[in-house]
């Protein structure tokens, strides 16, 4: 047996996925041993969400995505938005970054504080 009990992974993307590790990634996830979790921060396109969307099906997970709205910056920061499975794609700005609802609709607060862990870093 194995020593350690792992039971998800979450696999981080900031921006867009580049084309040449997307068929590797989902040879390497697919039906494997634990579900693995897609997070996208900050996507601007459609085939980024798409591939993360199916990567997580496949691996039994979930995917959340994150997009920073910089159209409604105030003095505490920027505003979030979040889409998890199933939900439509809308673009938020001029950017084209892809997102959904607000950050209080569901998502994990662990995904949640690693995205806000990586904005201060």
């Amino acid at each position: 047996g194995s020593v350690y009990n792992v039971e998800a992974v979450y696999y981080f993307a900031v921006g867009d996925v580049p084309v040449d590790p997307k068929q590797l990634l989902l040879e390497k996830v697919s039906h494997g041993p634990c579900p693995v979790n897609t997070v996208s921060f900050n996507a601007r396109e459609d085939e980024t969400i798409l591939f993360l969307k199916d990567l997580s099906r496949l691996a039994s997970g979930r995917f959340h995505g994150f997009a920073e709205r910089n159209d409604y910056r105030d003095a505490t920061g920027p505003v979030l938005k979040c889409e998890e499975d199933g939900k439509a794609l809308i673009a938020l700005n001029s950017r084209r970054v892809k997102g959904r609802m607000p950050l209080v609709a569901g998502v994990r607060e662990d995904v949640f504080l690693i995205w806000k862990e990586l904005e201060e870093a």
